[in-house]
């Protein structure tokens, strides 16, 4: 397993109760060696040794790749794929994040056509608009199912504000 503690039941440091929970019977159903994560995480309550056994060495990644993220995981998988876009060191690599459900979106006939030409371009050689894609298309959302794509060069964007938050039990 290359699950990291922080970014799998600890997000930001804020524990996961619900999630783990739920994964641990179901990883225990396989047929292969697992590791039983409640237990680890217990023993291993913080980023440790162990837990860095488990990261991948992102920057090693230098194949084409284009990542596909949806804003309605973001418990689950949007960080850590926002970030492993981030940190691969591929010079051609193209992000896309939608706002759909995530299996909605994969077999939708437009994404199944750009998933076709990024492969055919990398993996069949063959000439086609792959290589005009804008590197970041990210929708912007307004609603459930309204939104536009936009056009972007990187992630994350140059423009971004970050703006400190903090929980207040004063109220």
């Amino acid at each position: 397993m290359t699950l990291m503690r922080p970014m799998l039941l600890t997000h930001g440091g804020i524990p996961e109760t619900q999630f783990g929970a739920a994964l641990g019977p179901l990883i225990a159903n396989t047929h292969g060696r697992v590791e039983d994560i409640l237990t680890n995480s217990m023993n291993h309550p913080f980023y440790d040794e162990y837990w860095q056994s488990k990261a991948p060495d992102l920057a090693a990644i230098e194949v084409p790749a284009y990542i596909v993220a949806s804003w309605s995981d973001h418990g689950l998988h949007t960080r850590g794929t926002l970030e492993g876009f981030r940190r691969i060191s591929s010079k051609q690599k193209w992000l896309e994040v939608h706002g759909r459900k995530k299996w909605q979106n994969f077999y939708d006939q437009d994404s199944l056509a750009r998933q076709r030409e990024f492969f055919d371009h990398f993996l069949k050689g063959e000439e086609n608009t792959m290589e005009s894609w804008p590197k970041v298309r990210i929708e912007v959302r307004e609603k459930a199912y309204v939104g536009e794509n936009r056009a972007e060069n990187e992630w994350p964007l140059v423009r971004t504000e970050y703006t400190p938050l903090y929980l207040d039990t004063g109220r």
